[in-house]
């Protein structure tokens, strides 16, 4: 379960506490430079994980500079390709050598898009959120991704989402995996803060 959303939260910072707002000409969404690091601290099972985001390379593809990213906790480390573009942040799925959409920046709220090979849409659900950490709070694009599970046998249906805040030029601030309960309440099972963060 770990490592599952270990994953989701790949594919799914700041000096002093400041309200940072959402910068519409910013030139780049998702800051990638080697060296870039991003702190977070995972809360799920009543366990703390830290998880260390980072830029560790990059490398050149049908003429196209990708940043490796990766994603570290205490027990692996998972490897992604970024890239800023004019429509956001691609992802490179090495598997069937093709970019795609991972985060889509300018964005609406109201907008969607596939962000995976497998045809999953993401939906911008807010443009300005306001997200507290313990460095600061940051403004935020939100995305978020609905899982719907039809059941089996004793298993019940069931609606979970995975939902990401992601602000421009910093990066990712927090994610969120949830499910409805049968009263209709939204549940947390895991959450991911950002807690420090160097960009260069």
């Amino acid at each position: 379960m770990n490592r599952i959303l270990l994953l989701l939260t790949c594919l799914i910072f700041v000096n002093t506490c400041k309200d940072r707002s959402v910068d519409t000409e910013q030139s780049e969404f998702y800051p990638m430079s080697v060296g870039n690091s991003w702190t977070y601290l995972q809360e799920i099972n009543n366990n703390s994980i830290q998880l260390t985001h980072g830029v560790e390379g990059d490398t050149i593809i049908d003429g196209h500079r990708w940043y490796k990213y990766y994603c570290q906790s205490n027990i692996e480390r998972t490897r992604l390709l970024y890239s800023n573009s004019e429509q956001g942040v691609l992802n490179f799925l090495s598997l069937y050598h093709i970019p795609i959409l991972r985060y889509k920046y300018p964005a609406n709220q109201g907008d969607f898009f596939l962000f995976n090979y497998e045809g999953d849409t993401l939906f911008v659900i807010g443009i300005n959120e306001k997200i507290s950490t313990p460095i600061g709070v940051f403004s935020c694009v939100s995305y978020q991704q609905v899982i719907y599970s039809v059941g089996y046998g004793s298993v019940k249906p069931s609606i979970n989402f995975i939902t990401e805040y992601v602000s421009p030029g910093i990066g990712l601030v927090k994610s969120e995996t949830s499910f409805i309960d049968s009263l209709g309440i939204n549940q947390v099972l895991s959450s991911v803060l950002l807690t420090s963060f160097n960009i260069k």
